[in-house]
């Protein structure tokens, strides 16, 4: 599943290709990608789509953002069209050729195409207003003493509680595993059991992995492609995802391979601790 840096990665991409633009259609055949929001009384997904079809065509697109793991296509009539790309969702900008799982495609002024493809048809599209009020604490912008309580105010393993979007939004299985290597702490851990130095550094190893990722442009190894097809370079460095087996780069440790929350978790039984 795209995580925060996949996500920010593409909505820098379109960010300066599509503001400005206003949406001239949107076509789609997978009713159950559409979603209605909190305050939607409307629940039947074929007529959430063609309300969805109706509020956006004819709307400029006046800024992109990202909302933990959502894009936010920012419209002039205050609404902001809300993507989820799921486990296996894309975005892609003017695309050569038609692919078999494209799942909607919106047509942009200026000759422009915006495609969501999606193999497993998990991902969501949803009007919102606030966008912000369906996700937790972006990790990049909460400051430590937010993170500090939050944190310490959890009783259950750290590896689940960092994957909990409600608590911080944006961190998936990927950088949850890379930010607890940094850290040196073991991810079955207690949340509330951290001191607060063991608190700081994992504050300070969250926000260093996802701008490292970030500057990679995420991590491609399945389904992750940029708007433009291309893949992110962060797998090529990662230290401890999917390296089970491998020697840790810090210590030298076998690296180990446990299930947490039925999420694979790797990890250094060395320095994590």
């Amino acid at each position: 599943m795209p995580e925060l840096p996949e996500v920010e990665t593409i909505v820098r991409y379109l960010r300066p290709r599509i503001c400005g633009r206003r949406i001239l259609s949107m076509e789609s055949g997978t009713m159950r990608l559409f979603r209605g929001s909190h305050h939607q009384r409307i629940t039947n997904p074929k007529r959430i789509y063609k309300h969805t079809k109706r509020t956006v065509i004819g709307k400029e697109i006046k800024n992109v953002k990202r909302f933990g793991k959502n894009i936010a296509l920012v419209l002039s009539s205050g609404d902001n069209l809300l993507i989820h790309l799921m486990m296996t969702g894309q975005i892609l900008l003017n695309p050569k050729d038609k692919k078999p799982h494209d799942r909607m495609e919106m047509r942009l002024s200026g000759g422009t195409r915006l495609i969501f493809n999606d193999t497993r048809k998990f991902g969501r599209v949803r009007l919102v207003k606030n966008p912000q009020s369906l996700v937790g604490s972006d990790p990049l912008r909460i400051r430590f003493n937010d993170f500090n309580k939050l944190v310490s105010s959890r009783t259950g393993a750290l590896k689940s509680v960092l994957l909990n979007q409600q608590v911080l939004s944006g961190i998936g299985n990927i950088y949850a595993d890379e930010a607890l290597w940094s850290a040196g702490i073991h991810p079955l851990r207690k949340a509330s059991d951290l001191s607060a130095t063991e608190l700081k550094g994992l504050y300070r190893a969250c926000r260093s992995v996802l701008n490292t990722a970030i500057k990679k442009e995420g991590t491609t190894f399945r389904d992750y492609r940029k708007p433009d097809d291309s893949e992110g370079g962060y797998y090529a460095i990662r230290k401890v995802y999917q390296r089970t087996g491998e020697r840790c780069s810090r210590d030298g440790a076998i690296i180990k391979r446990i299930v947490i929350g039925q999420r694979a978790t790797h990890y250094c039984p060395k320095h994590q601790v």
